[in-house]
């Protein structure tokens, strides 16, 4: 309930952006949280709420909210809030050697597509070109889209339109991807990348594409049927950053691949966490938790 007034609240005084220093002045909890949510969700804020949003929060400094970060909260909520925390994993192993695979197949992609480019068609390697709705390039790869509270590192991007023929944006993001399959996850990261060039440019692409595969396999994904979820998610981000309280830590898949594997795996045999049994499921933990079992050594005793 509380959540829904704060909204409504911002809801109700957007068209009124004079009053909102005086509104917000001395506020934190929820209300102040509805503040950097629609900061973080639409990456611009009226300009009498600049400084507010990105303030330091009840002693809370708010990092940029990445697409590193995104997909990382999409693997693990611990891993996420590790990241935003400043922390160091171990980059030994099988998160050094997946991060040089993608690199590896974009730079493969980007000499594959450059090919059929001229050189005046394609910007490489940029910050968001600010004329970009008017400009003549077919693609823009390696770009670095950011607002106040937002940063994607998007692939490409993809003219396919026109300037002034549509309401939506004439570029594209496009996602690449060495693997054979694509995940809902791998749709979820491409909707973060629309939300970014978005609150960044004020127009919407329609839909994005991903390449992937040894066949460079291409995927159309309408973007409207994902982005309320990239948004749901980006708000949980935004939450978790606000908050003094690190979420539950849960021992999951992602595990044998990240790079706080050891510090986490050390975090649960102190606790005697039931996500060390391997057949818990998160359904289950929840369950043992309201009969108050938060440990193995508990769930023996039943």
């Amino acid at each position: 309930m509380a959540s829904q007034t704060a909204f409504d609240l911002l809801d109700h005084v957007s068209g009124y952006p004079h009053v909102v220093p005086g509104l917000f002045e001395g506020l934190d909890g929820t209300l102040g949280l509805g503040v950097v949510v629609l900061d973080a969700l639409l990456g611009v804020v009226p300009l009498a709420w600049s400084g507010f949003a990105l303030a330091p929060w009840r002693g809370v400094t708010l990092m940029l909210i990445t697409d590193d970060i995104f997909q990382a909260f999409l693997q693990c909520e611990t891993k996420a809030h590790l990241k935003l925390s400043g922390a160091a994993g171990d980059q030994r192993g099988f998160p050094t050697w997946e991060r040089n695979r993608v690199e590896a197949y974009k730079r493969q992609y980007y000499l594959h597509v450059r090919a059929d480019c001229r050189e005046d068609e394609c910007l490489v390697g940029v910050a968001l070109p600010q004329d970009l709705s008017h400009s003549l390039w077919r693609l823009v790869i390696d770009c670095r889209v950011q607002t106040q509270a937002l940063q994607s590192h998007i692939h490409i991007l993809e003219r396919c339109t026109s300037a002034g023929q549509t309401q939506h944006h004439p570029y594209i993001p496009v996602r690449l991807i060495p693997r054979e399959k694509i995940t809902p996850q791998d749709k979820l990261v491409l909707a973060f990348d629309a939300l970014v060039l978005s609150a960044a440019t004020g127009q919407a692409p329609p839909f994005g594409k991903i390449i992937y595969g040894s066949a460079y396999a291409v995927a159309q994904v309408k973007l409207e049927a994902w982005i309320p979820s990239a948004q749901a998610v980006l708000g949980k981000i935004t939450a978790q950053q606000a908050s003094r309280t690190p979420p539950p830590l849960v021992l999951n898949k992602h595990c044998a691949e990240c790079e706080f594997q050891a510090h986490c795996r050390q975090r649960a045999l102190e606790k005697d966490d039931l996500s060390l049994l391997s057949g818990m499921t998160a359904k289950e933990m929840k369950k043992q938790h309201s009969k108050g079992i938060f440990s193995v050594t508990q769930l023996s005793y039943t």
